[in-house]
């Protein structure tokens, strides 16, 4: 029997346009990097798909936090 997982973890979503919190340039690119990692998770079709943790960039109490959970979702 074969069982296929698919494993995401730090995705750090933000809202957009991307916010001014960012300390990286590179960090603009987060969301697209997370697209792409979602398309080819779901092209393998796994059984099972689990994301460990910090799905936002953002934490609870800063201004843009509601909006990256939104985008997140």
């Amino acid at each position: 029997m074969t069982f296929t997982l698919a494993l995401l973890t730090d995705t750090h979503v933000r809202p957009e346009p991307v916010d001014s919190e960012s300390a990286y340039p590179s960090d603009a690119l987060q969301n697209n990097r997370l697209r792409r990692a979602v398309a080819l998770a779901s092209a393998r079709r796994p059984d099972l798909a689990i994301h460990l943790g910090d799905l936002t960039h953002t934490v609870p109490g800063l201004p843009t936090h509601a909006a990256a959970v939104a985008k997140a979702k």
